[in-house]
């Protein structure tokens, strides 16, 4: 107990902080509060300390505030204190979860659900994720970075950077995408920088809102900027990388840093110095440099409020202030004997967490920047293997195969760590951290709060939508729903990044496909189509515009073939076999082993050596017959005559004498004087003449046969294409809806074809006959759509959109849209139409080829079709 004229043993910092905040205190003002410490500390021991149960020592410990510096008070304003047997632990540990190898390095995620531990002995690490709500593994990836991992969780996204001495890797960590006992697939590695060179990584850590990454290493701090995804970037070694950026000379040694996010300052300091500066961020530019320990520095950190605490080898404590100044703060009690300190991170308010050597094992204290006092936290093998929430409310630390997880009572208040999320931006990591807050201690009703504070206005909830979608399609990686829904959110938000960037995405998927569209119809031997694809797309700085190039020039290499072999082709029809044969030759030294040329080749030398032998052998037997024939028919040619006429008299019957008229015998056939014939027999000799009968009645005239009736004549081929023609007149002015007018187009170019080749006479009327009374069928079973209503006219036309004009659904991509233009304009066109005899026919072409034409015009437009695809949808809203 203090006796009266005793000297006093008084804390000196902890007392020239209170002379300072109230210089009227004098030395015997401070007796009254030493008496009742004193007081409170001998009554237990006086009545036999009286043990109090462990978890309401915990409860009373969290939901305690912080003591502030002893004032005076009257005794009506002095409170009972409650009596504690001992000082509860800072700590208090939640859960214990087995590894299955020994773990290297752990990390909190920002919303504080996720827990990371490197695990294995490297240089490929396999990073195991649990959840801190069910204790259960959600899965785990492997990164290959050398020794010495570290782990950091980005505070704004779902994004882990795991750093080693050879690499430093940033992944992206999509709860869907996750599986336990499975490992995240590659593509979920957004980007890896390896570190050339020989040398350890001192420090990593994420630079946000800045986005930017930041490490230390062969006494330079070095960056490269943090993109959203640099897997599509086929250029992304070459822009993207990093690059030195403090200090402009190299230091000599290990140099460390510490961060902490939306602050802007980085204290950057090396261990067994003395000094620290203060550097900015933005432009990594000197701020304030002090030397105010008087040990070697071991530790610092860089509170959320932007403070900066630094420990040296003496335990002495600084506080930096961001625009420069220090303030000793003293000496640390309750270190351990031959304690190093190592890391410094801040947890919440005052408190730190602090990890040094001591005897050499590892300790792990959590320090009380106002008290000076630092008290045993959490067990640890290294202090890479432990990590504090951004909170502060949870400490994660690892001992071989042993992860546990500790929780501090007095972490940051949930509101205004959601307010510091908001300031960075980070709605998401606060939906997140809120969703699944543990509201244990905590004020009633503060989740509610919470949410209400997270509620976007609705313009905000529009564009949380329409980036919801943009994230789906651009998962999908389907370019015409990225580009869709981006426009959308550029409508609402110009110049928003994500949209930015997904329209670029967008436009290298489109590419990327268009390419390989093209290197399938070279491989198919289409050249044209390669020339379509690949003509206007690429621009000389494009990525891929070297391989197009390629691709172009094979393919009008191709083509220029095949324009030959079809000239060659059609002089080998004609019988030109030299002209035939140097257009193949042309085509062979272009290119040796085309097979088309070489078959062609082998045509012409078949043709040109075989046929002309064959063909004279057949124009002899030709010959040889008609000599034969024609002989025959001279000599025989009078007995051929009387055969013919004998089959033609069986063939008919005579006609019936009328019986009153004499029919005069029929005069003799005239005949060469062959040699005297011998006299007739008696049988054979004509009859001897009488003299004609008297007149008698007439009898009555004999029935006439009955008459058949006259039977239609056969049409012939001309009688049947004018039939054809005007049946193709009047069905076009029925097909109101042009149901038939790519048939009718057809039918007029056929008959059209017909007619001229009838006119020059190089067709045999009956060979066609049998295909015009096919046409002639056909036409008869076509049916068409029912009239318009009483109000329109027969020529009145339903409006139709450019996606029907084109035959297309309004999903279509450019490439579909480009090739409907083609085809249908190789269909429509006025130049293949312009010698038809119906002038319907020429106005249907010129009609059609202009609204392919116009529909082409604003569809094959990126920003003419999102406003015509606007005014579609206005226009059926009104219908509707």
């Amino acid at each position: 107990m203090h006796r009266e004229g005793a000297p006093s043993i008084i804390h000196w910092p902890s007392a020239r902080r209170t002379l300072r905040a109230q210089p009227d205190v004098t030395m015997g003002s401070l007796r009254r509060p030493a008496l009742i410490l004193a007081a409170a500390l001998a009554f237990p021991v006086l009545l036999g300390a009286v043990p109090i149960p462990g978890h309401l020592l915990a409860q009373t410990q969290s939901q305690a505030p912080t003591p502030a510096p002893p004032q005076p008070q009257s005794p009506a304003q002095a409170q009972p204190q409650p009596l504690r047997a001992a000082p509860a632990a800072p700590l208090r540990l939640e859960a214990t979860l087995p590894l299955d190898a020994e773990a290297q390095a752990v990390a909190v995620s920002a919303d504080e659900t996720v827990l990371a531990v490197a695990l294995g002995e490297g240089p490929r690490w396999r990073v195991a994720v649990f959840d801190r709500t069910s204790r259960g593994r959600l899965g785990a990836l492997a990164a290959e970075v050398g020794a010495h991992p570290r782990l950091r969780f980005s505070p704004v996204r779902e994004h882990l950077l795991v750093a080693g001495d050879q690499a430093i890797e940033l992944w992206e960590l999509p709860m869907a995408a996750l599986k336990p006992g499975e490992e995240l697939p590659p593509r979920h590695r957004l980007w890896r920088e390896a570190l050339p060179g020989n040398g350890s990584l001192s420090e990593a850590a994420l630079l946000e809102p800045a986005g930017r990454v930041l490490w230390s290493r062969g006494g330079r701090l070095h960056q490269r900027p943090l993109v959203a995804d640099a897997r599509a970037d086929a250029r992304a070694g070459a822009e993207i990388g990093a690059r030195a950026v403090w200090p402009a000379k190299a230091i000599s040694g290990e140099l460390r840093f510490a961060v902490q996010a939306g602050v802007p300052v980085v204290a950057v300091y090396q261990p067994g110095e003395k000094w620290l500066e203060l550097v900015e961020p933005a432009a990594f530019k000197g701020r304030a440099r002090g030397e105010e320990h008087r040990f070697a520095l071991g530790a610092a950190a860089v509170t959320a409020e932007g403070a900066v605490y630094s420990l040296d080898a003496g335990t002495a404590l600084m506080r930096w202030q961001p625009a420069g100044g220090a303030e000793s703060l003293g000496v640390v009690q309750g270190l351990p004997e031959g304690f190093a300190p190592l890391r410094l991170a801040p947890l919440a308010g005052s408190h730190l967490l602090l990890a040094g050597t001591a005897a050499g094992a590892t300790q792990v204290l959590v320090l009380d920047a106002e008290k000076l006092t630092a008290r045993e936290g959490a067990r640890a093998g290294a202090p890479e293997q432990v990590a504090a929430s951004p909170t502060g409310r949870y400490v994660l630390a690892a001992q071989g195969r042993e992860l546990r997880l500790y929780r501090f009572g007095a972490a940051l208040a949930p509101e205004a760590y959601v307010r510091r999320l908001l300031a960075l931006k980070a709605a998401r990591v606060a939906r997140s951290y809120v969703s699944l807050l543990d509201v244990t201690g905590q004020p009633p009703g503060i989740k509610s709060q919470l949410l209400d504070l997270l509620a976007p206005p609705p313009g905000e909830r529009i564009l949380a939508d329409f980036l919801v979608r943009l994230r789906g399609a651009v998962g999908e990686r389907n370019p015409e729903r990225m580009r869709y829904w981006a426009q959308q959110v550029l409508a609402v938000a110009p110049e928003q990044a994500e949209a930015l960037h997904a329209i670029a995405e967008a436009r290298r998927i489109e590419d990327g496909q268009a390419l390989a569209q093209a290197e399938l119809a070279q491989q198919q031997g289409r050249p044209r189509e390669v020339i379509d694809l690949l003509a206007t797309r690429f621009a000389p700085g494009h990525p891929l515009y070297g391989s197009a190039a390629a691709l172009i020039q094979e393919a009008e290499r191709q083509r220029a073939i095949e324009t030959t072999l079809e000239q060659a082709r059609d002089k080998l029809a004609l019988g030109d076999y030299t002209a035939a044969q140097a257009l193949v030759g042309e085509a062979l030294r272009k290119n040796a082993r085309h097979p088309g040329a070489l078959a062609l080749q082998q045509e012409i030398a078949r043709r040109k050596g075989g046929l002309p032998g064959g063909l004279m052998a057949l124009l002899l037997a030709l010959t040889a017959a008609g000599a034969i024939v024609w002989l025959g028919v001279s000599r025989f040619r009078n007995r051929i005559r009387a055969w013919l006429s004998g089959i033609a008299l069986e063939d008919t019957e005579p006609p019936r004498p009328r019986p009153h008229v004499v029919e005069p015998p029929p005069l003799p056939p005239e005949r060469p004087p062959p040699e005297p014939r011998p006299p007739p027999r008696a049988a054979e000799r004509p009859p001897p003449v009488r003299p004609a009968p008297a007149p008698q009645a007439p009898a009555p005239p004999a029935e006439p046969a009955r008459e058949q009736p006259p039977q239609p004549p056969r049409p012939g081929a001309e009688e049947l294409l004018e039939r054809i023609e005007e049946m193709v007149r009047a069905y076009r002015l029925a097909d109101v809806y042009r149901q038939h007018t790519t048939l009718f187009m057809e039918l007029d170019a056929e008959l059209n074809s017909i007619r001229r080749r009838l006119v020059e006479r190089s067709l045999n009327p009956a060979t066609i006959e049998p295909r015009l009374h096919d046409l002639l069928q056909h036409l008869r079973q076509l049916r068409f759509a029912p009239p318009p209503p009483a109000g329109g006219g027969a020529d009145v036309e339903p409006e139709s959109t450019h996606y029907e004009v084109l035959n297309l659904p309004e999903t279509a991509s450019e490439a579909d849209i480009r090739k409907a233009y083609h085809r249908l304009l190789k269909q429509y066109h006025p130049d293949l139409h312009n010698h038809s005899s119906f002038a319907w026919v020429r106005a249907e072409a010129e009609k059609m080829s202009r609204r392919i034409g116009e529909a082409y015009q604003v569809l094959g437009n990126h920003d003419a079709r999102l406003r015509y695809d606007r005014e579609l949808r206005r226009k059926r809203g009104q219908s509707a």
